[in-house]
């Protein structure tokens, strides 16, 4: 099940890479730090290290491309809810 919450979670690791660095070194300390509920936690335990990387170096490049947009512009985008049509 995917929450609002998990959402926002995943879209930082996706982005902010000291947030990464962290929750790949420790799981357990950086999901005790974003609160989430327990389906939530669960299912970030299993997430594979090198697919994170990968996705967020593809996000990074994609971002890189772009031209300046705002940040929650780029949140959508990265959440793959874009609407504007651009």
């Amino acid at each position: 099940m995917s929450t609002p919450a998990l959402e926002a979670f995943l879209a930082r690791l996706y982005t902010d890479a000291a947030l990464r660095a962290r929750f790949l070194a420790d799981r357990e300390a950086s999901l005790a730090a974003a609160a989430l509920g327990a389906e939530d936690e669960a299912a970030l335990r299993t997430i594979d290290a090198v697919g994170l990387q990968m996705a967020a170096s593809s996000l990074a490049a994609k971002r890189a491309r772009l031209p300046r947009r705002s940040m929650l512009a780029r949140l959508r985008l990265a959440l793959g809810r874009d609407r504007s049509g651009g």
